[in-house]
This record gives structure tokens, C-alpha cells and sequence, in this order.
């Protein structure tokens, strides 16, 4: 906006002799400007320099907050104390792997961005420091890894399970995690979106479909039906005849 009190704060930092409003020339984020640039700004045509170093900052820090987040999805079932099912740490486990998989989805992305916009290859890794190299390296390749469940989660569901004197429930999922886990492995950043998994756990409720049932009666017996029929109407035979005539043998 020409004239706003921000714009009119960059313009007196781009002028390091003039000091009404900001002292120094450096904002609080240790962003520098140019007069140039600012002075244009007060007829609405400011240029904003691109800076894919400082913006990679942010972005990695969405990047962390993103996993635990994602994480937390999982933890939450584990170590809220109560009774927990089977099908819900399985469950849960899906779910923190659907919120993982776009954090990091878009991770790759921001680092895609961030090179076709030429940053710099020390700005680039020193944004990324943070995160391991494995990790740096699967994205990159558009690998996704999963979410491992760490020894101490393990042990939680155990303790819990303990104080409330019931089976632990992560035996039970246990080994459905795992087959999942090698499942979510083979996915590749490349997805649109995370595909949809079924629980295994998941307890399936068909109607049973209503059709003929055998029935354990007597054979019928061609030849008296043939001669009765040949005989007379079979229609005009009551219930009981007819019965009598299917099942001569009662």
C-alpha cells in the first residue's frame, strides 16, 4: 500500500543517513533495502528481491513442526492411558502416515522450488541441516519413509497396558503395522495424494444373503407324481393331497 507506516519504515531503513522513524538499516528479520526499490514502492511499484535462502529457513521449519504433528496423531492413541483396540492403533498408524506423507510431499516440493529459483548450494543445505541426510536423500529421490514406531512408544502401550491389567493391544497390531510399513515404503513422493488403506483389523459386517436353504425332506418319488398327474389335475388337488403324493413316505 503507497504511503502505509511499513512502507514508509523500509524507506527510512534504505536511507542509512536518515533515522525519523527506524534506526539502522536492518529489520528485525536482518532483511537489508534498497532505496531504489522503496522509493518506487510509494507509486505502487515496489520490486520484492526473491530470496529462496531465508525462505528455505521457513520452510524446513514447517518441515519439523509438520513430522511432529504427524507423529503426535500416533502418540496420542498410545499414551492416553485408557483402553485402546487393536483396530484403532492400526488405525491411527494410517493416519499418521497420511499427514507425513504430504509433509513430506511438500518438503520436495519447497526444494524443487527453491533450485529452479538458483539458490545458492551453500544456502541450500545449510537450510537443511536439520534434517538428516537419509531424509535429504529420500526426498530427493522421492522416497517415502515411513513412520518407524520407536522402542519407547512400544514400551508405552506396555506400561499402560499394565496399570489397567489388560493384554497389550500392540501385540495384536503388531504385526499388521509391519506389513504396512513395508507397504508405505514402496510409495513414491511423485503421488498426487496418499493412497487409501484398508484396515485389516477392520471388522467387515455383510448381510448374510437370503437364498434357497436345503431342507432335509424326501426324495420325490417320479413315478407316483407321473401316474397321479396323468390320472387327474394336480392343480385341483388340495395342499395336503399334493403333499401326499411329493412324499409318499411321509
Amino acid at each position: 500500500m503507497p504511503f502505509s507506516f511499513d512502507q514508509l519504515k523500509r524507506l527510512d531503513r534504505s536511507i542509512e543517513s536518515v533515522d525519523v522513524i527506524t534506526k539502522g538499516k536492518f529489520d528485525e528479520y536482518g532483511q537489508e533495502f534498497e532505496f531504489g526499490d522503496e522509493f518506487q514502492g510509494l507509486f505502487g511499484f515496489r520490486s520484492v528481491k526473491v530470496n529462496p535462502e531465508r525462505a528455505m529457513n521457513f520452510k524446513v521449519a514447517d518441515f519439523q513442526k509438520g513430522v511432529r504433528d504427524s507423529r503426535s496423531l500416533f502418540t496420542r492413541v498410545a499414551l492416553k492411558g485408557g483402553p485402546v483396540e487393536p483396530k484403532e492403533i492400526v488405525d491411527a498408524y494410517i493416519n499418521a502416515n497420511r499427514a507425513l506423507f504430504d509433509v513430506k510431499k511438500n518438503l520436495k516440493g519447497d526444494m524443487d522450488a527453491a533450485r529452479l529459483l538458483n539458490i545458492s548450494e551453500e544456502g541450500f543445505y545449510g537450510a537443511l541441516d536439520r534434517i538428516s541426510n537419509q531424509e535429504i536423500n529420500s526426498i530427493e529421490q522421492n522416497i517415502y519413509r515411513p513412520y518407524r514406531i520407536s522402542k519407547e512408544v512400544r514400551d508405552a502401550f506396555e506400561q499402560n497396558a499394565s496399570k489397567i491389567g489388560i493384554a497389550n493391544p500392540f501385540d495384536e497390531a503388531a504385526d499388521v503395522i509391519s506389513e504396512l510399513e513395508g507397504e508405505f515404503a514402496n510409495l513414491s513422493l511423485d503421488l498426487a495424494e496418499f493412497p487409501v488403506f484398508a484396515n485389516p483389523l477392520e471388522t467387515i459386517m455383510q448381510d448374510t444373503p437370503l437364498g434357497p436353504t436345503t431342507l432335509n425332506l424326501p426324495s420325490i418319488d417320479a413315478n407316483t407324481v407321473s401316474a397321479q398327474v396323468q390320472g387327474g389335475n394336480f392343480n385341483n388337488l388340495t395342499t395336503e393331497q399334493k403333499l401326499s403324493i411329493l412324499f409318499p413316505q411321509g
